[in-house]
Order: structure tokens, then sequence, then C-alpha cells
């Protein structure tokens, strides 16, 4: 690096004429403009000139993008053009050959490189796949497929030189072919171009031989903010957040409710356990589960139902317990000790999570105040996880200023603040490149001195400024958490003033009113935003509201005495509770609807046809019906709930996932009413044919008739509009 830093750098490989035209005007990918910034075109310098010296290079990049790797092979293509003999050929006009990182997907962009200009753009080159050294022919540009062959001496090929992507476990890994990589250095091989963005110690006796560049922030704060402002890739954008903004990190770490005593014990075995080799994954998965995921443990395994990729703690608790039956002596003793440990910490949070609790704060406080706040999670599972717990909190939606990404979705900024909501992976890039000029990071007390020992590392050599917090359970921070929950059940009156009612018997004599004959005989009259359960042939339940339903629909009947579907099959409290939540919350979806079509707004098919074409797949007006009466709970493609509150109330789409959490809770307990329910009304017609019946359970045989019948709507008239 030349004394100057990135910039001075960077300048040296604009200024040579070889490279004016492609890097001075930039690049066509795609639909996408591509321009390099400082920090690509100094590693282009870098490595170029260790390839005219006859050296290798060694590049350390922890930045989640190819932008380096891309550029570093467009710098070696271009110099092999023989119409610039006295810049000089640095290959020697010999080809580039590329042993890639198929899973990282940057090939391909290759391929749809053009250069940045008037008139029609071309392919800057080809580049042919091969499978062994022995293919390289006369062609500028070769990349290497799966379990490439290194077939032939070196000496026998016509290589200028080699880039190596070690992010490739087949390249990486000591127990595959990493010393066969390092043995190239040693060998008579054309230059060679490691790259990784994984600092390793199997690394060290390449980087000893190389000539290194590492990717760091106290690199990028000596980028010229003027020379990146055109540019395009990642890297730009840390370039200017780094060499003109002052930064600013607290790391806030939070105890846990019990004071620590199971944390405390729980660390002592999950580190035995790991040592004698006793389910050390499942026993780590679960530990972090606990500890990191920002989030009550019951809304995470929420978010989770029904992924085979990921696990709740109770599944996890699930596998341990079979491996300690299978397992003797002391070991099993421990493991059993270990789950008993976890489901004691599992239920203390289950009841209070502090760090769910201070993100609720953070983003109920930015929307308040207009505070443009970002909290950063691991990934959408966290992301729908968390917005499940704002839901059922009655917490504030980000939706104005605040905003809840994913790590791979948040670009750098150069104002605002970020909330790391989780403690992230060992060295990952958020620890060594700030995503805002302000960065709160949240954790339990566990991971407090990991995580700001981590950015202390990552941002060394910046002007960065550091603080910590540690929030325990003292009188005055009790006080707070009650002002904030005061202050969120203030917003919920307001919400079921605002008609959000999530008592499901709350509107059973409100708006008009509705007379309905049963083919029973009875005559109920009910508001005609009361829901009655329908029984679907699918074998779960809906509930619809009786403004939706005809006569000659089937409804589930419920005595008097267990008015409410949910009262009968539901025996917590809080699950009913938990239930009408998201209820409510699917029904501010369908108020969408109803606000935006038919009467006086755009019609059913107008509808279609404008969810259509923001991408839906959605062919039938009936559909559209059924997701707004509520004969289905919602769309089946995932995407189509966000894609109605765009077209009718942009300013929800937020609430998107949210939504769609909610729907998947309701299916899964539908699901299980209605198995409850079937059984039911099949012992109920059993016992019309047969009083003795086949139930198994006498008490339902004999009851079935009071507590829940399916019966047939005979009429529906409205009597008032008051």
């Amino acid at each position: 690096m030349s004394a100057g830093g990135l910039s001075d750098s960077a300048a040296r490989s604009r200024n040579r004429p070889i490279f004016q035209r492609w890097f001075g005007e930039g690049f066509v990918q795609g639909d996408d403009r591509l321009h390099f910034a400082d920090t690509e075109m100094a590693a282009v310098s870098s490595v170029m000139d260790a390839i005219e010296q006859g050296r290798s290079s060694f590049i350390y990049d922890p930045l989640p993008s190819n932008d380096i790797l891309i550029a570093i092979c467009l710098a070696y293509l271009r110099s092999q053009d023989s119409r610039f003999p006295t810049d000089g050929i640095i290959g020697a006009g010999k080809p580039l050959l590329v042993l890639p990182s198929l899973s990282e997907g940057y090939i391909t962009r290759f391929d749809k490189l053009r250069e940045d200009g008037i008139g029609r753009n071309p392919l800057l080159f080809d580049r042919q796949s091969i499978q062994r050294l022995s293919d390289i022919g006369n062609e500028k540009f070769y990349s290497a497929k799966h379990g490439f062959e290194f077939d032939v001496s070196w000496s026998t090929s016509s290589l200028g030189a080699i880039f190596i992507d070690l992010r490739k476990a087949e390249w990486r890994e000591p127990s595959r072919r990493l010393q066969t990589i390092i043995n190239l250095v040693e060998e008579n091989t054309p230059p060679l171009v490691f790259y990784t963005d994984a600092d390793r110690e199997v690394y060290n006796p390449l980087r000893q031989k190389c000539v290194e560049f590492s990717v760091s922030s106290e690199l990028l704060s000596t980028a010229d903010p003027q020379s990146s402002a055109e540019a395009t890739t990642m890297a730009a954008g840390y370039e200017q957040l780094l060499s003109s903004a002052e930064l600013s990190v607290t790391s806030a770490s939070f105890g846990y409710p019990d004071g620590g005593r199971a944390i405390n014990q729980l660390d002592q075995m999950k580190n035995q356990l790991q040592e004698l080799g006793l389910a050390p994954m499942e026993v780590g998965w679960v530990y972090n589960l606990l500890t990191k995921v920002p989030v009550k443990p019951e809304y995470w395994a929420d978010a989770v139902a029904g992924n085979f990729y990921q696990s709740a703690v109770k599944d996890l608790v699930r596998n341990l317990r079979g491996i300690a039956q299978r397992t003797e002596g002391q070991a099993a003793e421990l493991l059993i000790n270990y789950v008993q440990g976890i489901n004691h910490l599992q239920g203390v949070l289950n009841k209070t999570h502090p760090v769910q609790e201070a993100l609720l704060e953070a983003i109920e406080e930015a929307e308040a105040e207009g505070l443009d706040r970002t909290i950063v999670v691991k990934d959408e599972y966290e992301q729908q996880a968390l917005l499940h717990a704002i839901n059922m909190e009655n917490g504030v939606m980000p939706e104005q200023t605040a905003s809840i990404r994913t790590l791979g979705s948040v670009s750098p900024a150069a104002s605002g603040e970020a909330v790391y909501a989780r403690p992230f992976e060992y060295k990952s890039h958020p620890y060594q490149f700030p995503l805002r000029p302000d960065i709160t990071t949240y954790q339990f007390e566990t991971w407090g001195s990991t995580v700001i020992g981590q950015l202390k590392s990552g941002l060394d050599g910046t002007d960065a400024t550091f603080e910590t917090e540690t929030h325990g359970k003292s009188q005055e921070e009790k006080c707070s958490s009650k002002r904030s929950s005061e202050t969120r059940r203030q917003q919920y009156e307001s919400q079921r003033q605002a008609g959000v009612d999530y008592d499901s018997n709350a509107s059973q004599l409100s708006g008009r009113q509705m007379r309905l004959e049963l083919s029973n005989g009875d005559i109920r009259t009910v508001g005609e935003h009361s829901k009655f359960p329908v029984y679907k042939d699918s074998g779960d339940i809906a509930r619809v509201r009786v403004s939706d339903l005809s006569p000659g629909d089937d409804i589930l009947l419920l005595s008097t005495a267990t008015d409410d579907i949910y009262e009968m099959y539901l025996d917590s409290a809080k699950d009913r509770e938990k239930i009408r939540k998201c209820e409510a919350t699917v029904q501010q979806w369908r108020d969408v609807f109803e606000s935006n079509v038919g009467d006086d707004n755009v019609s059913i098919a107008e509808a279609l046809d404008q969810i259509q074409q923001k991408g839906s797949g959605v062919t039938t007006e009936q559909t559209v019906r059924h997701w707004m009466s509520g004969h289905t709970i919602g769309p089946d493609d995932d995407d189509d709930v966000a894609r109605v509150l765009e077209v009718f109330q942009p300013e929800l789409k937020p609430r998107a996932p949210a939504i769609l959490q909610s729907m998947k809770e309701i299916r899964r307990t539908h699901r299980q009413i209605g198995q409850q329910a079937r059984r039911a009304v099949e012992d109920q017609v059993g016992a019309g044919r047969n009083r003795q019946g086949t139930s198994d359970n006498p008490d339902v045989l004999n009851n079935v008739e009071d507590d829940v019948q399916q019966v047939t709507i005979q009429s529906i008239e409205t009597i008032s509009d008051e």
C-alpha cells in the first residue's frame, strides 16, 4: 500500500492507460451499472504489480461481496490487450484460470459484463468452463468445474495467472485439497491469487509466501470520498461512512431474569458435554438459541414451525432426551441435568425476555421521536420472530422511521443508527465494518465481552469511540419497563377504540344485526362482524364473518356455555389470547380489502388484475373473495400478503411478515381444532344413529350435541342497520 493510503493506490490503477477506458467509464452488468470504488482499484494495483514481478498474492476480504474478485479478473483480462504494448502486457498475453467457489454465484456475473458506453455493447470476453488442466487452449478466460483435475504439469500449460477462491471447501479444508493448493506456490506455476473472507491459521503458509492485501475499516477510512461518489459497490458505501462520519459504538448487555443462576450452570455443563463429544452440535445449538436469539423462545418456535432446516428449543430438547436415554453413566446424568436446565431457562425467558423488551422499546422510541433506527437481525426467521413478538406483546410496528432488516439485506449508510439485535458470528463483517455511524448492540451478558472485543478489534485504527452498558434488574429499570408497558397498553386501548378488537366475542352485536335460521330449528341474532367456525373438507376449520356467509353454508354451532371455539378447544388462556391477537392482525389485512374493494371502489376483477401485475399467480376472483371473507385464512403464496398491501395500502407493507406469521399460527391452530371438531361431529352423527355409539370417550359421546354440532344455514336476514 502506498504512503497515501487507499486513494493513492486506487489512483495508480485508474491512471494506467490500459485501464482508463474500462474502469473509467464503468460497466453494464445486466440491467445494473458497475463502477468500482477505491477498495477494488487498490486491490487491482496490488495484484497487478505482484503479477508483473512474478509473485503470488493473498487477499483477505471480509466484506460479503465479490467485487474485488471481479475487478482483479477484469483488470488481468484487460491487460492482455495487445494494443497496449507500451504499458506492458502483465500476463504475457496468456489466459487466466479461475478456481471458483461456484456457490457464491459470481461466475455468471462475468457472462453479463459489458462496457458502459454509447451504442452496441458486446460482451467483454468469452468464458470457458473446463474439467482439467489439460483442457487449457487458446481462449483468454477459463473457469474450473467442480472436481477440477490437475492432470498435467504446469510446464505444459500456457496460463498467465491462476485465481483460487478459498471459500470453496474443496480448496480450503486441510482434509481435502488445501495442501495441494499450498504446494502450488512451491511449484513452477504462474502467479497465483488467493482469495478468502476468513482469517484462518491454516492459511499462514500461503500468506508468508505472498503479497498480502487485507480489507479493513482502517484501510477504508483512508479512501477519497469524492472518488467513490460514483461507485456502486458495497465497499463504496463503507468508504463514504468510514472516511467522513464519526463512529460511536455502544454495547448494551442484559442480565438474565433469574440473576444468571441457570446460565452459569448451563455454561459449565455445555463445555463438559462438548468435551465428552456427547451431542456437541445439539448441545451448542440449543444453548445459542436461548442466549442469542433476541425474542422469547415461544415466538421463535412459532416462526420456525414446519421448517425442516430450523429447530425450536423444544425440538432440540426432545432430541437430547432421546440421546440421554441411549447413554449410560455419568454422561447420561450430565445430559439430563443439562436438559432440565435448558427447560428452566426457557420457561424463565418465556415469562421475561430483557433483550426482546429493549428491542421493542427501541422501536417504539424510534417511531415516536422520528429516529432513523435499523434493527439488524441474523435472518428472515429472526425477522419474523421479532415481528411476531411485537404483535403478541402489543408493541409498536416499525413503519415510519424504524425498520427490522436481516444482516444480508442492510447496506452501509453514512447516517442513522444500527441496533445489532443479537451476537453475530465470530469475526463477521458487521463487527469489522460498521453499518451506520452509530452502532448499538443488544445481547445477554453471556456474550457482552465477546461482542465488544470483536468490535474493538474490527474497528481498530479508526476514530470509533466505545461505551459499554450493563442492564440488570434494578428498581429504576423495572420502573422504565413498567412505563414502556403502560405506553404500549395505552396504544392497545386506542387500537381497541379504533376497532382493532382482540376479543373474539366483542363484536357479537356490533354493526348491523343479522338473523340466522338454522337447520336444527335454532334462530340466532348476531352482529354482522360475528364469526362462525366452518368445518372444511381439508380437515381444518375457518372462522367466517356472518356477512360473508350464505344460505346453504354449513357452520359449527357451539353451545351457549362455550360460545367461542377457542374456549372449547384451547385449554390455556395464554394460547387463546395469542390466537385472538393473531386473528386481529390478519383482520387488519382483510380490512385493507374491504376499504378498497367493492361498492364505489375497485371491483374484484380489477383488484385481481392489480395483484397479478405485482407478480401474483392467482387466477380466479373466487380466490380473492375467499381471502376477503376468511373462507381461506390467507394466500397460498406468502408473497401475496405483501402484494395486496403494496397495491392498496403501501404504508402497511412493513407489517406483511407479522401478518404472514399470524396466518401461519392460525392455520396450525385451526388444523388442530379441525381434527377434534371432526371427531365430535362424527360422534354426533353416530350418536344420532345409536346412543351406544363407538366413541373412545364416553363424555364426548354424551355431550357432543350440547357442545358442538354441524348445522346448515337456512336463511340470513338483516334486521337492523344500527
